[in-house]
């Protein structure tokens, strides 16, 4: 018999959502990222995570952003390119810690000013590469400090 897919009214949150993933698909890959591109001589190679890990690295994420400061209802800009952490962090606010604000990753400094202004952002997490573009006053959770 073929098993019955959950409605998406069986989740209430994105948190319910990534409990129930850890738990009935655990071992399963949910994340691939390319860490190094081809190149004559060698292949790319990748990285990747299962919901289980997924699953620690948004609990881990969750208290990391609450010992910085969050609180539900900051806003909070991210900036970086599409990546693990990026999608990580980007759940783990939605689940209720804050409220993400995209922002596109080509924006310029000017640019990133204006829109943190505007959406009043309290922080922005971003990778390393992108944290000169965060005004002065907001703080910069660096993705790459808090998962390496």
């Amino acid at each position: 018999m073929p098993r019955r897919l959950k409605e998406f009214s069986d989740f209430k949150t994105v948190r319910d959502l990534i409990i129930n993933n850890s738990k009935e698909f655990g071992n399963n890959t949910a994340f691939t990222q390319q860490i190094t591109k081809a190149t004559e001589t060698e292949k790319s190679t990748y990285r990747k995570w299962t919901y289980s890990e997924f699953y620690e690295d948004f609990k881990y994420l969750g208290h990391v952003f609450r010992r910085f400061g969050i609180q539900k209802g900051d806003r909070v800009a991210l900036i970086g390119n599409n990546s693990y952490s990026f999608s990580l962090a980007f759940l783990t606010l939605a689940s209720g810690i804050g409220v993400p604000a995209i922002l596109p990753n080509v924006f310029t400094k000017e640019a990133v000013a204006s829109a943190c202004n505007e959406i009043n952002a309290k922080f922005a997490i971003c990778d390393l590469s992108k944290s000169d573009l965060v005004p002065n006053g907001i703080p910069v959770i660096c993705t790459s400090d808090i998962l390496s």
